[in-house]
């Protein structure tokens, strides 16, 4: 697991973690 990547990073509370090719 790369943890320097954006989705592999757990993700902020109250906000779901998404990769950032999937967020326009």
């Amino acid at each position: 697991m790369d943890l320097s990547s954006p989705i592999a990073v757990p993700a902020p509370k109250g906000v779901p973690r998404r990769a950032p090719a999937s967020d326009p």
